[in-house]
């Protein structure tokens, strides 16, 4: 697998100095849907953002196709998040594109790993950041200095943008403060352990099932279920694909809400949203 790989990325550098399509001096290369939505709100119509990432793909193994490695190859920017699949792919931008990992600059928190876990996981970073309204302000920031880097032409554009869009983030971390107040400090349940950003903006905690990509053992889980059970409405999590079998257990046996949630999503205000309305029908559910 991983020879096909590297020949693919070699076919893809070759088919990128062969050829070049209009408007490719003003496109950028992305890993997530996410993280592409700041980098069309920072850039504006002009600029085509490839994502690299489809929807309802697995970051963690999956493998773009040649074209889609020519296509990115040939852009100035790549802006990356660290994910497995990303670090896979540094080797197809040649010396004209610039890698910018966007949490480079920002504090990450460590995964959170259930104390039967402590065998694999533990002290990993959390590379979530874009779930986190904070660290998307600080990201948009970043975004606009390396687009104005890479087109110092549209510069006063790139910055202006940006404070808009970090003024909307401010203004839905206000909003959902002031909404998810009565939660803080409250436990909530995910199958993929993504939200811990999330949790920690609004003082809450997240309690994963899957940890570092594998599902918990039977002792986590029969906790996980135990204190769902003393809850009055507890909330799961889960991400588009889930398996319904450990949900639907968990919905008959602790009267588990399932909320499904997507952390790739790209409407992140959305997303964040979601899992505040959840949150509080939760606690207002006695």
């Amino acid at each position: 697998m991983k020879k096909i790989f590297l020949l693919s990325l070699l076919c893809a550098l070759a088919l990128s100095g062969c050829s070049a399509r209009r408007g490719d001096e003003k496109s950028v290369a992305v890993g997530i849907a996410p993280v592409a939505t700041i980098v069309r709100a920072v850039a504006g119509s002009d600029y085509r953002v490839i994502t690299l990432l489809p929807e309802g793909k697995n970051p963690h193994d999956y493998l773009p196709g040649m074209r889609e490695l020519a296509e990115s190859s040939r852009c100035k920017l790549f802006f990356t998040t660290a994910l497995p699949f990303e670090k896979r792919l540094i080797h197809a931008f040649g010396e004209s594109t610039r890698i910018v990992d966007i949490g480079h600059n920002l504090p990450h928190r460590t995964l959170d790993v259930p104390h039967h876990h402590h065998d694999h996981g533990d002290g990993e970073s959390d590379p979530h950041v874009w779930l986190s309204l904070d660290c998307d302000v600080v990201i948009a920031q970043t975004v606009a200095d390396e687009l104005s880097r890479a087109f110092p032409q549209d510069a006063a554009r790139f910055q202006a943008n940006a404070k808009a869009l970090q003024k909307r983030f401010a203004e839905q971390k206000k909003a959902l403060q002031q909404k998810l107040a009565p939660c803080r400090s409250k436990e909530f349940f995910v199958y993929h352990g993504a939200f811990g950003y999330f949790a920690d903006t609004f003082g809450l905690k997240q309690v994963a099932i899957e940890v570092s990509g594998r599902e918990s053992d039977p002792a986590h889980l029969s906790e996980i279920a135990e204190t769902m059970k003393k809850m009055p409405c507890p909330v799961l999590f889960v991400q588009t694909g889930f398996s319904p079998t450990l949900g639907n257990a968990l919905r008959e046996t602790c009267h588990a809400t399932l909320v499904e949630v997507d952390p790739l999503a790209a409407d992140l205000e959305q997303l964040f949203k979601t899992l505040a309305d959840a949150l509080v029908r939760q606690g207002a559910k006695k």
